[in-house]
């Protein structure tokens, strides 16, 4: 069951990003509107040449507006891999016999998500989007984003750890044939560590996988 969601909003690389790329969609989209609204009135001006170019263009520029914004609106939920700093925190505090009280804070945002686990033992998965070709040289880099949190015994419970808002690149590759020469997708699963009242982990991604390391002693 999940306790609550607490979402703190800060300033951080991957939402400039999202701004930068959401302002310019935007903008190509609204340009596009205005050139479709000038088809119009080219059209009621009887200047039918002119009507259909405006129109053409117009719709052109408003399609790749409108998809330039859903692939920013997905790629701000992953974050920037391998980096000098971890994904996230994981503290785990026992509230009564074979429960445990999971508090994941996202690192650098302060996202704090609370879940509630039984069970003997957790592990968590991660979606990775790995980028070839002409793609890095406009921008784009690997990318990871914490896919679920699940626990392991014979109360085993699992939970989402990301939305999936937008275009979901990560299924592009499948339902795409053409886009596997750009881009790849790989599920990174963590190994699996014991549910301990007091325990702090740091989930970290590096070139080979996710890298959780205990950073205190139990209590």
């Amino acid at each position: 069951m999940l306790i609550a969601h607490i979402a703190f909003v800060t300033k951080n690389s991957t939402a400039n990003l999202f701004m930068d790329s959401a302002a310019l969609a935007l903008l190509v989209a609204g340009f596009g509107l205005l050139l479709i609204a000038l088809g119009f009135q080219r059209q009621m001006q009887h200047l039918i040449l002119s009507s259909i170019s405006y129109g053409c263009v117009g719709v052109l520029m408003f399609i790749a507006g409108s998809l330039m914004f859903a692939i920013a609106l997905n790629i701000a939920t992953y974050e920037r891999s391998p980096t000098v700093q971890p994904l996230a925190q994981i503290t785990i505090e026992q509230t009564s016999p074979h429960i445990f009280r999971i508090n994941l804070m996202r690192i650098p945002n302060g996202d704090l998500q609370v879940f509630q686990l039984q069970g003997d033992n957790w592990h968590v998965t991660a979606r990775q989007l790995i980028w070839d070709g002409w793609t890095q040289w406009i921008g784009m880099h690997s990318n990871t984003r914490l896919q679920n949190l699940i626990s392991n015994g014979s109360d085993a419970n699992f939970y989402s750890l990301s939305r999936n808002p937008g275009l979901d690149l990560a299924s592009l590759p499948m339902r795409l044939p053409l886009s596997q020469t750009v881009l790849q997708t790989r599920i990174l699963t963590s190994n699996e560590y014991p549910l301990q009242d007091g325990l702090r982990y740091q989930i970290n991604v590096t070139e080979t996988g996710l890298d959780i390391r205990a950073i205190n002693q139990p209590k």
